[in-house]
């Protein structure tokens, strides 16, 4: 089967990489370079914060954000 890498903001890392600047979605090999410039959410407004560009509020009450197809629980913050 097929498994995705690890959630890194706005978007999926490839398996092996890692998630370095989660609010710009910056994935590197273990150990390499990453930026620490700070990258604000541009998507949709959902519950008190907002997604990132590409993502959709699946649950505004708990503030959740998902990719169009992802998965997202529907309990009540």
């Amino acid at each position: 089967p097929i498994v995705a890498g690890r959630q890194c903001g706005p978007k999926v890392c490839a398996l092996g990489e890692d998630c370095c600047n989660e609010s710009c979605g910056v994935c590197t090999a273990p150990g390499g370079f990453c930026t620490q410039q700070f990258c604000e959410p541009t998507g949709p407004t959902c519950g008190r914060g907002k997604c990132y560009a590409g993502q959709v509020c699946c649950n505004a009450s708990c503030g959740i954000c998902t990719p169009p197809d992802g998965f997202c629980t529907m309990q009540f913050c």
